[in-house]
């Protein structure tokens, strides 16, 4: 049944301070974790810059991380992210009220079949929306980098799937650019915003380009899931790529906001397809089990450079005999580093003189993706290379 009326709630900020220019986000990797995070292990591994959890052990307030947690994942050089739902309510969350079962607010909607404690929240709702700044405070109290907005494609549900929001696309980006402005009372930090899935919104029928461009000033980049391997197995679908999905994508790259990728794969033969296809299209790609229940190690992007074409001072020639040249024009290289396609570091050492010719250290290795790190100066240079 559809609402009498349309509730915007608009926060009122100087725009100006809410859209700061932040330094932009640039991962070479990244991981995704929700459950049993250990926050050693996370400090300590050295594959990835980007980590997405959550702000608690458990999801309550009473077990979530402490200041000096987070503190340990950033100085290891880490930008941290709390995973945050914003179009569905969690009944395992401080917020959550016991009687909401028998008497739910107004603004509460059913549970999600799929995802069981999980409901569906007329999230336009003042009420609602409230609740998130809350949690949001705490989740920048702690010391956070950012928070990653999970079912944005709840607009969809109310406005498509189930009537009742026909401008459920334009009030949910609205959420979102509150949100920036929420943030830009809380202090004078960098904070990120990251939205997961539900690019698609950009095209919906009541986005005004001053809506689009007030999202895109909002956010910082995109996670998305199940882009190549969509299917109905929770994990280890076959490749079918939603191709109608890159196109809105492509619009997030052309706005300099990054596409984090997220396959649920577990099988080699599978994530050694993925990767090159996250490549090509110019994502960061990472796999884990849909629980989100452990760490896997990072894959470094392939265009891992700053997100500069700074390679000038690199020249690589493929000789004949399968080995490498490198030369450094009066620069100074300190380390060499050879990663796997999965960001693992190998054992093979290089010493860095001037040329540098790699073969024997190579040819042993099996067959695939490289990544070498080259450290020149205080900027660090990723080059690949194809063993065929």
């Amino acid at each position: 049944m559809k609402t009498a009326g349309i509730i915007i709630f608009i926060l009122s900020i100087n725009t100006s301070t809410a859209f700061a220019q932040r330094p932009p986000i640039i991962s070479h990797a990244w991981a995704y974790q929700l459950q049993r995070n250990d926050v050693v292990k996370i400090a300590e591994n050295k594959t990835f810059d980007l980590i997405v959890m959550d702000y608690s052990t458990d999801g309550s307030a009473d077990a979530k991380y402490s200041s000096s947690d987070i503190a340990k994942i950033r100085q290891s050089g880490k930008k941290t992210f709390a995973y945050i739902s914003i179009g569905e309510a969690e009944s395992y969350r401080s917020y959550w009220k016991s009687d909401w079962s028998q008497t739910p607010p107004v603004w509460l909607g059913p549970e999600n079949p799929q995802w069981p404690g999980n409901f569906k929240v007329r999230f336009w709702y003042p009420e609602w929306q409230n609740i998130v700044f809350d949690y949001i405070k705490d989740i920048y109290s702690q010391g956070f980098d950012g928070i990653y907005c999970d079912i944005i494609d709840a607009y969809y549900y109310w406005k498509t799937e189930h009537p009742e929001e026909p401008k459920a696309d334009s009030l949910m980006i609205q959420f979102i650019v509150n949100i920036r402005s929420l943030v830009a009372t809380l202090g004078t930090r960098a904070f990120y915003i990251i939205p997961q899935n539900g690019e698609s919104i950009l095209h919906e029928e009541n986005i005004t380009n001053d809506l689009r461009k007030n999202f895109f000033n909002a956010i910082d980049a995109i996670g998305v899931e199940d882009v190549f391997f969509h299917g109905t197995l929770e994990e280890n679908n076959l490749y079918n790529p939603e191709i109608s999905r890159f196109s809105n994508l492509q619009e997030f790259l052309d706005n300099n906001k990054p596409v984090l990728s997220i396959e649920y794969l577990t099988k080699k033969s599978l994530i050694d397809e993925y990767v090159p296809y996250a490549h090509d299209k110019g994502y960061v790609p990472y796999c884990n089990v849909r629980k989100l229940d452990t760490l896997f190690d990072g894959i470094l992007a392939e265009n891992s450079v700053d997100g500069t074409s700074k390679l000038e001072p690199i020249v690589t020639q493929y000789n004949i005999d399968g080995s490498i040249t490198i030369v450094f024009r009066n620069q100074e290289c300190k380390q060499i580093l050879l990663y796997d396609m999965f960001a693992k570091e190998t054992d093979i050492m290089f010493q860095p003189n001037s040329p540098l010719c790699i073969s024997k250290e190579l040819l042993h290795l099996p067959r695939g993706i490289y990544f070498l790190k080259i450290i020149i100066a205080q900027t660090a240079y990723y080059k690949k290379i194809v063993l065929l």
